[in-house]
């Protein structure tokens, strides 16, 4: 029936050879996209995470990241608050960026001191079937 409970089961998540596997699909709403399923295997460094999509069309698919911290970016490598995130930005990428959005604005318009976040876009060309990146935490 469509809640949070129902997308808790195992119709939409899979745990098998020490990956797990969730489907992602039937939160967007949108006919062009055909899957999106998100595989985490995790390991002593850190976690690989492979999303898998079908979706109509050309042009680009974006991947996310957000974080209350300026990140660096350089060949594939997002570095920011300890965390690392990395990709191989000559497998389908068309760009990366980072961007500030305001979460929170005072009764001005302006951003309030603390509640802004930055961006990480990570922009694939389509059509394309997975993304893979790793997250690595250092201690």
């Amino acid at each position: 029936d469509g809640t949070l409970d129902n997308f808790k089961k195992e119709r939409y998540s899979s745990f098998e050879n020490g990956v797990v596997s969730i489907d992602y699909k039937e939160l967007y709403g949108q006919e062009e996209l055909k899957k999106l399923v998100r595989h985490f295997k995790g390991d002593e460094t850190g976690v690989d995470i492979t999303d898998e999509f079908d979706i109509e069309g050309e042009g680009t698919f974006t991947e996310r990241f957000v974080t209350y911290t300026e990140p660096t970016i350089e060949n594939g490598v997002i570095e920011t608050d300890g965390v690392k995130i990395v990709f191989d930005p000559t497998k389908g990428v068309a760009s990366y960026t980072v961007e500030q959005r305001a979460l929170e604005l005072d009764g001005e318009g302006n951003v309030k001191k603390g509640s802004d976040v930055y961006c990480i876009n990570i922009d694939a060309y389509m059509p394309a079937n997975s993304f893979s990146f790793r997250v690595e935490v250092s201690k």
